[in-house]
Parts: structure tokens; C-alpha cells; sequence
């Protein structure tokens, strides 16, 4: 083990690699496994003309280029709501309880995979199998792909790792984005019928008939959110997918949206030094929906890194720790393209905060 850095738990077990939910069987007959549907370099048929970029401020844009994160540049909302709500109180242990009755909580584990960073071509293809196998092998409940990840060539790496999937482990995609190639390419679509093609298309690569958890990635302004729900709900109803998850999401919009269907997850950017969408986290939690938040491990700040010294960990490591402190909603979904890193996120587990570090860690950023 390396200093400062915490082992991976030796409490997991290995899930069995057998039939899930959803069905194993493969692709229906006529199918062989592969998408025929667009993957990275073909393209969707035209969706709206409104391109992510415009829903960006230009300070937005700024802090993502100082991050170098272009993918998370693109596709992060403007700011949906700026109400702070109080930290939630902890119970006489001085942690939040787990609810083990979450639907994505199969396995028992808190911390899922995101599967963006991965690599799909050339030699790093075998690394990304060998880190998503291993994400299995250490109890990660749930792994978060997409259609715009490679135009489906990340939802076709996932199967490649983990077909049939375990039952161990919830595999969910996200659609309501159309293109080809770079991301100044790709557009919402939220239009009831690009919906249901996208579908189709993820089902084919991921080799199922159910697709466990289906997230609208972003709502579409263009296209009334009852009519994307609804496609969604719709699709539900035919069987081709079990749950319904929503992205990017305010108050009003998550309300507006279970007034239509059931919503199983929430999936917006939270961390640390992004707490914007804490009252959305606040309605996740009253009402027993799963809070997945993306680029959950932030910029590691002052009290972070100095809490990792106390503990013997990662400022990422406290990072995701204080995030599973947080709530008992919270299902954070780190991705990373190396092992060592994914055994790092899954070991910040077991870390246990004090009543004074949660204190320090839970002040408000600046």
C-alpha cells in the first residue's frame, strides 16, 4: 500500500458472472450484438439546432478550460437554482444510515464507476476491460455509461467487459444527445422519436432486452419535458427499460418530471466546491430517489487536504467520503481509466469522519 493512500476493502466478495434483471440472453434473433445504429463518426438524423455550448455562461466556460475538462465544459447547465439548504443532521452515531433498500444499491457498495474516461480503441481497449471487470470484482453497485460516449462505442466496451451481467451490478446509459464526432457536433435531442431510436441502438450494444436504469442525459428546451419523460415512461411500459433517471435537473424540472413517471436517480455535478444543486439532493433524499453526482471528486481544497494527512488517505479519497457523509441518497460515480485509482475510490469507503472534520468540510465554499 502506498502512503497516504488507503487499501482497497477486503470485504467484498466477487458477484457471480450470472443472468441479471435484464435479460442475458444477448440481442434479439436477427441481431448479432453490434449496433447498426450510429457509432463514433456516423450521425444521427438532425436534431435541434440548440447546442449545448449556448446553455454555457462564459464563466463557465472559463473554469472548465482552466480544468481542462472539455467533455464536462460542454455539458454542464448553467446554474439552476442558488438556495443553500442547511447540512442535513446525522444520527446518534454521527454518520447518516445507508438505505440498502435503494433499487441501485445491489450490491450493498455506495460507490459506482462512471465509464467516460475509458478508452474504446488501440491498446488501452484491454486496460479499460481490465478496470471495469475489476470495478466488479470490488462491489461497485452500478456502471454509468452513455450514448454520446463514443457515439455508443463506450456502451459497447462495457458489454465487451461485462456481458452477461452479474446480478450484482446495475449497467445504466444515458440518451437524449445526437451527433457524430467532436463534441461541437453533438446536439440535445429530446424528441420522443430520437428517443426511442436512441434506445434501440443502446440496447443492441449492450446486449440486453431491459435496460436497468434509462437517464435523460439533459433535457431538451426545445422539445416540452413532458414529452421526453413521457417518451421515457413509454419505453418503460415496452419493457426495453426498467427505471427512469433524469441529469442536470432543478427542482421544478425533477417535480414536473415525476409528476409524469416514477424517477429513480438524479444524476447532477456535485462535489465539495459545487454545492448548487443541494436542494435537489434535499428532494432525492425525502423522497427516495438515488443522488448520483458527477465529477464528484472536484478540486481538492485546503481542509480536504488536510484532513487526508489526518487519516491517512487522498484529498479524493476524503473528497468521496464526505459526499457518502453527506447523504444517505448519495451514489457518487467517479470514473477513472487506471485500476490502482479505481481501488483508491472504492477504499474511501471506509472512511470514517469525525464529528470536527464533517464540521470543517461541510462549511460552504467561497
Amino acid at each position: 500500500m502506498r502512503a497516504g493512500r488507503l487499501a482497497v476493502p477486503i470485504r467484498r466478495r466477487t458477484p457471480p458472472r450470472c443472468t441479471s434483471g435484464e435479460s442475458t440472453t444477448g440481442p434479439k434473433s436477427g441481431s448479432a450484438g453490434v449496433d447498426s445504429a450510429p457509432v463514433a463518426g456516423s450521425a444521427e438524423p438532425t436534431a435541434s439546432v440548440f447546442t449545448l455550448q449556448t446553455a454555457i455562461t462564459a464563466n463557465d466556460q472559463t473554469s472548465w478550460r482552466r480544468l481542462g475538462k472539455e467533455r464536462c465544459r460542454l455539458f454542464y447547465r448553467p446554474h439552476l437554482s442558488t438556495v443553500i439548504l442547511p447540512s442535513p443532521s446525522h444520527d446518534h452515531c454521527g454518520r447518516r444510515a445507508v438505505d440498502r433498500e435503494r433499487v441501485l444499491r445491489v450490491s450493498g457498495g455506495r460507490i459506482g464507476f462512471g465509464a467516460m474516461q475509458l478508452a474504446t480503441a488501440g491498446r488501452d481497449r484491454e486496460t479499460s476491460v481490465a478496470v471495469l471487470r475489476r470495478a466488479v470484482e470490488l462491489g461497485v453497485p452500478l456502471v454509468d455509461t452513455a450514448f454520446l460516449y463514443g457515439g455508443g462505442a463506450n456502451e459497447e466496451l462495457v458489454a465487451e467487459a461485462l456481458y452477461p451481467y452479474g446480478e450484482d451490478v446495475v449497467v445504466t446509459t444515458k440518451v437524449g444527445v445526437t451527433g457524430s464526432g467532436p463534441l461541437s457536433n453533438w446536439r440535445l435531442d429530446g424528441r420522443p422519436e430520437s428517443l426511442r431510436r436512441q434506445v434501440d441502438g443502446s440496447l443492441r450494444r449492450l446486449r440486453v432486452e431491459r435496460i436497468a436504469l434509462l437517464q435523460l442525459h439533459r433535457v431538451d428546451p426545445e422539445v416540452p419535458l413532458a414529452d421526453q419523460v413521457g417518451a421515457l415512461s413509454e419505453l418503460v411500459g415496452a419493457g426495453k427499460a426498467a427505471r427512469i433517471g433524469l441529469s442536470e435537473v432543478s427542482v421544478g424540472e425533477l417535480a414536473e418530471a415525476r409528476a409524469i413517471a416514477g424517477i429513480a436517480s438524479v444524476q447532477n455535478r456535485y462535489n465539495l466546491d459545487d454545492r448548487v444543486h443541494e436542494p435537489v439532493l434535499r428532494v432525492c433524499e425525502a423522497e427516495g430517489i438515488d443522488f448520483l453526482p458527477w465529477r464528484p471528486l472536484g478540486e481538492p481544497n485546503g481542509e480536504a487536504i488536510a484532513i487526508a494527512a489526518e487519516v491517512g488517505a487522498t484529498p479524493a479519497q476524503v473528497a468521496l467520503a464526505w459526499l457518502l457523509d453527506r447523504s444517505a441518497a448519495m451514489l457518487p460515480i467517479p470514473g477513472t481509466s487506471r485500476v490502482s485509482h479505481l481501488e483508491e475510490n472504492v477504499a474511501a469507503e471506509q472512511i470514517e469522519l469525525t464529528s470536527e472534520q464533517r464540521r470543517r468540510l461541510n462549511q460552504e465554499p467561497v
